[in-house]
């Protein structure tokens, strides 16, 4: 395409076809790459490269941040009962497997060094709603969750904070926010 595999003629005209075929083609194959490292951005094919890999069997999403991750109510009580009695707030992350706006907020949010810092200071407690199994919908329908991705945060004494609930794909600063309203800002 664009005379780029032709035998070169002159002309500033089939020059430029054959630089933009040459471009076309080097982007072509940093796309292919890119693909094969799973990279979500065709601007930014080999960002895979330069972050961190997040493991996919079935750990916390937030590398840095160990999470306890839970699919039941049992689960999840315990869990939060645990962060209240090292009087430690929670946030409470429903996530899913197939949830596009999930893997934003953990690429683009909770990749921030503000909210990394944060979130040591918290229990991590994310509720995997992958599977749509009937203690999943139990727990989407005691916490009065639509669906992922929705962060609730939790004070020491395991209250939801006023105002911090977050639902949808939202900015580092509404997290830090929240986290701050939950008690873990300091």
């Amino acid at each position: 395409a664009l005379g780029l595999f032709r035998p070169a003629a002159p002309g500033v005209l089939n020059s430029v076809a054959r630089a933009a075929g040459l471009i076309a083609a080097v982007w072509g194959v940093l796309l292919l790459i890119g693909v094969s490292l799973d990279a979500v951005s065709p601007w930014r094919p080999l960002a895979p490269l330069a972050r961190p890999s997040v493991a996919a069997n079935g750990a916390s999403s937030f590398a840095a941040v160990p999470a306890a991750v839970v699919v039941d109510n049992a689960a999840l009580e315990i869990a939060v009962a645990q962060a209240a009695a090292k009087s430690r707030p929670s946030l409470v992350y429903f996530t899913a497997e197939w949830c596009v706006s999930c893997r934003v907020m953990e690429r683009e949010v909770f990749q921030n060094g503000e909210i990394l810092a944060q979130l040591g200071a918290i229990d991590l407690i994310e509720v995997d709603v992958t599977q749509s199994t009937p203690e999943v919908r139990d727990l989407l329908d005691r916490y009065g969750v639509v669906g992922p991705p929705t962060m609730i945060f939790l004070s020491r004494t395991s209250k939801e904070a006023a105002d911090s609930r977050l639902v949808g794909e939202v900015s580092a600063r509404a997290v830090l926010a929240s986290l701050e309203r939950a008690g873990a800002a300091e």
